[in-house]
């Protein structure tokens, strides 16, 4: 298992981020209906997300290798944008990053933790149901009759 050093990410890091997202997320281009709105980021809208919120680099020897953003929301603190480069996986950095997040969310008193999952991303679902998150409901995007995501939430203990 190689070394995973998790480092928080502020503004300045917005073009590192935007090339971890966009290269990580490059799989789903043609495969999502409706496409994933991580196609029209840009650096400057994950810099305006970073500096609502903020987020996690991992790097592995000097090597960018995976990313989170996260934001605080009235009564959770909201996980998005987990990208992990294909050269990268299954090597427990999903889990690092989604522990810096649930950490983060402990140590500022934020209950719980929400994110949500396209249904079409299955083993996305199931990594954060083995993860403890539950599904709270249903959405859909606009333009469809049935529901395209799920939203899912984990309970986090406060650090306090």
């Amino acid at each position: 298992m190689p070394i995973i050093n998790i480092v928080s990410a502020t503004p300045a890091d917005s073009a590192r981020l935007y090339a971890i997202i966009t290269r990580a997320f490059a799989q789903y281009k043609e495969m999502l209906v409706p496409p994933s709105s991580v196609f029209k980021e840009t650096a400057d809208s994950i810099q305006t997300k970073l500096t609502k919120g903020g987020g996690f680099i991992v790097r592995i020897k000097d090597q960018d290798a995976g990313s989170v953003l996260y934001e605080p929301q009235e009564d959770h603190l909201y996980l998005g944008r987990l990208a992990v480069l294909p050269e990268y996986r299954g090597k427990g950095i999903a889990h690092a990053l989604i522990n810096a997040v649930e950490s983060h969310a402990s140590q500022h008193n934020f209950p719980r933790v929400k994110l949500g999952v396209r249904l079409a991303l299955e083993a996305n679902r199931r990594l954060f149901t083995s993860l403890g998150y539950e599904i709270i409901d249903y959405g859909t995007h606009d333009g469809f009759p049935e529901p395209t995501y799920v939203n899912m939430a984990k309970s986090i203990t406060s650090k306090q």
